[in-house]
C-alpha cells in the first residue's frame, strides 16, 4: 500500500513545480504519477510479505503530457522511501545528456527535492590508459596487444594516429581532459578511438597499475553516492547481461526507468543474442595461436603455464578444422536457398527457426571444441591473475599484464562462441548469417 506520507510527498513535489513554473495541472501527467507510484509501493521491503502482483508497468502517453516530470516525481520519491537507486535509462546518450544537463537540474529546484545525479557510459567511451601507454611504449615497433576483434575494428595506422594518442596523454597529464570520448575537444574516428579503448573481457580491473588512474572506474565510483544513475539501454542490458552490478548498482537495490521503451525489444534482442561469424572466427584463431609464441619467453617461468601454451595452439587448430566443415555446410545451406535480390545482405532464415538436423552433429562437435578451448583459456588466465598477485615471483609484472589481458580477450571471444553452439545444440532458435 502506498501510504499517505508517500502521497503527500509526492503531491508536494508535483504543486512546487507546476506553481514554480507556472504550468496547468493534467489530468494524464497525474494519473502516470499515480500509476507509477502504486507499481512501486508493490515493492517489497525487509520485514514484509511480498506482493501478489509485479512491481512493472508499461505506459505509453502522448507529446506533451510532461512524461519525464510524472516519472521523475514518482519514482525519485518511491527509490528514496524503499532505499533503492533510480536508474534511468534513456535510448540514445544524447537524451541522457539533456535529462543530466537540463531537466534533472529543473526538476531539483522546482520542486524542492533533494537528491544528487551522476551519469553512467560504458566502457568504450572512456580511454584505456593501460592501452594508451603500451601503444605509445610500442610506437617503434609492433605492438604486443592482440586485437579482440580484428573483424570488427581495424588496428588505426599507427603514424596517423600517434598524434592524437600523444595528445590524449598530455591533456591527461595536464588535468585538462577526464578520458571521457564525448569531452574531447575534437572528432575522433571511431578507429583511431577503438584503439585505446578496452572491453570487460580485456581490462585487468583492480590488477591494473592504472586503476587509480582510470577513467572508466574513477566514473564507476562517482556512481556509488548518487541517488539516480542515468544511462542508456545498452549499458543497463550490457550490465545485465553480465550479471548485474558489474558497471551499475545490482538490481535488486534499483529501480529502473526506461525511457523511451519502444527501443527497448531490439536492444534486448541484440545483446543477448549469441552469434559466431565463421569465416572470422577461422581467422582469429589462426592469429592468437601465431600470436601465442611471442609470450613464451615472458610465461615460461610460471608454474603450469608451458604446459598449456603447448596445449593452445593444438586446441586452436582442432577448432578450426572443425568451424571449416561448419562453414562448408552452411555455404551449402546458402545455395539452396532463395534471396530477395533487392537486399544487399543476404541472411539466411530457418523455416520456423529449426536448425537443420544437418548442423547439429557439426554444432556438437564445435560445442565440444570451444568447451575444450575455454577450458584451457580458463586455465591459463587463472595461473597469470596468480602470478600478478604474487610479489615474490620475481616476474617482469608488465610482461605478464599484458598477456593476462590478451588471454582474457581470446577467453571472452572464444565463451560468446561456445555459448552460440550450445544454443543450437538446444534447439534454440535463430536465422543463419551470411559469414
Amino acid at each position: 500500500m502506498l501510504s499517505e506520507d508517500l502521497k503527500d510527498r509526492i503531491r508536494e513535489a508535483y504543486n512546487a513545480i507546476v506553481e514554480s513554473k507556472s504550468l496547468t495541472p493534467r489530468w494524464g501527467q497525474r494519473q502516470m504519477i499515480a500509476e507509477i507510484a502504486n507499481t512501486l509501493s508493490r515493492i517489497s521491503v525487509p520485514g514484509e510479505g511480498r506482493s501478489g502482483l509485479p512491481a512493472i508497468c508499461v505506459i505509453e502517453a502522448g507529446t506533451g503530457t510532461g512524461k519525464t516530470i510524472a516519472y521523475a516525481i514518482a519514482a525519485i520519491t518511491m527509490a528514496r522511501a524503499l532505499g533503492k537507486r533510480l536508474v534511468v535509462a534513456t535510448a540514445t546518450i544524447a537524451l541522457q545528456e539533456q535529462f543530466v544537463n537540463k531537466d534533472l537540474p529543473d526538476i531539483r529546484e522546482s520542486s524542492g527535492m533533494d537528491f544528487s545525479f551522476a551519469l553512467a557510459k560504458g566502457r568504450r567511451r572512456y580511454v584505456c590508459l593501460s592501452k594508451l601507454d603500451r601503444i605509445m611504449a610500442d610506437s617503434h615497433g609492433e605492438s604486443s596487444l592482440i586485437p579482440l576483434y580484428p573483424d570488427g575494428f581495424a588496428a588505426p595506422l599507427l603514424a596517423e594516429a600517434l598524434p592524437t594518442y600523444n595528445h590524449m596523454l598530455d591533456a591527461l597529464g595536464r588535468g585538462q581532459w577526464d578520458g571521457d570520448r564525448d569531452n574531447w575537444p575534437e572528432s575522433i574516428g571511431d578507429q583511431v578511438w577503438f584503439g585505446v579503448t578496452t572491453d570487460h573481457s580485456q581490462c585487468s580491473g583492480r590488477r591494473c597499475p592504472n586503476i587509480s588512474q582510470c577513467s572508466f572506474f574513477r566514473a564507476r565510483d562517482e556512481l556509488q553516492n548518487a541517488d539516480i544513475i542515468v544511462t542508456n539501454h545498452d549499458l543497463v542490458l550490457s550490465d545485465l547481461a553480465l550479471g548485474g552490478g558489474a558497471i551499475l548498482s545490482p538490481p535488486e537495490e534499483s529501480i529502473y526507468v526506461f525511457d523511451e521503451g519502444h527501443h527497448l525489444p531490439d536492444k534486448a534482442l541484440s545483446h543477448f543474442a549469441s552469434f559466431c561469424r565463421l569465416h572470422t572466427t577461422i581467422a582469429w584463431l589462426q592469429d592468437s595461436s601465431k600470436s601465442l609464441v611471442q609470450s613464451a619467453p615472458a610465461l615460461a617461468s610460471i608454474d603450469g603455464v608451458q604446459r598449456l601454451l603447448q596445449t593452445l595452439p593444438v586446441e586452436m587448430e582442432q577448432t578450426i578444422a572443425a568451424l571449416h566443415v561448419a562453414e562448408q555446410a552452411v555455404a551449402a545451406l546458402f545455395e539452396q536457398a532463395e534471396f530477395d535480390d533487392r537486399r544487399d545482405e543476404q541472411q539466411l532464415r530457418l523455416a520456423h527457426g529449426l536448425v537443420p538436423v544437418t548442423l547439429m552433429p557439426i554444432a556438437a562437435e564445435l560445442v565440444g571444441q570451444f568447451q575444450k578451448l575455454t577450458s584451457v583459456l580458463s586455465r591459463l588466465e587463472t595461473l597469470l591473475e596468480e602470478a600478478l598477485d604474487d610479489d615474490l615471483a620475481g616476474l617482469d609484472k608488465s610482461e605478464v599484464d599484458i598477456w593476462h589481458i590478451n588471454i582474457g580477450g581470446m577467453l571472452g571471444r572464444a565463451e560468446a562462441a561456445l555459448t552460440t553452439y550450445e544454443a543450437v545444440v538446444a534447439g534454440d532458435k535463430f536465422p543463419v548469417g551470411g559469414e
